[in-house]
């Protein structure tokens, strides 16, 4: 039992109605924001989807494994949405950080044999941040984007 209070699911109760209240109001400041970005990962969701029939009928190697990750990414992109929805500050770039890193395995597993079958055999302990190189070659801002995330949402500290 919480010092000082008889229930403590009162405490809970009064944390839950403040994270409502802080989210709806976000949501309604940031409706404009919310819904491009739903636009995008709902047509990402589509074109995933839309790629894993065609892949069916094809011998990919790491196509299909790529589409998986990058679904993977989406939800984790969900996630930090709702975690900023309920006015997070840190935990939603940690999310991103997250998801930045795992597009970058995708792409690097989908257009490179080698990296695709080092991952494979030993997905423990690849090296997953090496992969933002091949991203960067395809989307150039993926590079200091991820070393901005790293930087400050990597490890605890002042940041």
């Amino acid at each position: 039992m919480l010092r000082g209070t008889k229930h403590p699911s009162r405490l809970v109760k009064q944390l839950l109605k403040t994270s409502f209240l802080v989210k709806k109001h976000n949501i309604t400041f940031y409706r404009r924001d919310i819904d491009d970005i739903a636009d995008e990962i709902g047509g990402t969701y589509n074109y995933l989807l839309l790629r894993a029939k065609q892949i069916r009928r094809q011998t990919s190697k790491g196509a299909s494994l790529a589409i998986c990750m990058n679904w993977g990414v989406l939800n984790t992109l969900l996630a930090a949405i709702e975690l900023f929805g309920l006015d997070y500050e840190k935990e939603p770039m940690i999310l991103i950080r997250t998801a930045v890193e795992a597009a970058s395995v995708a792409h690097a597993i989908k257009t490179n044999t080698t990296i695709y079958n080092k991952f494979i055999a030993n997905p423990d302990t690849f090296d997953s941040p090496k992969t933002v190189k091949f991203a960067k070659r395809v989307v150039p801002p993926i590079g200091p984007l991820y070393g901005l995330l790293s930087k400050f949402f990597t490890h605890a500290g002042r940041h």
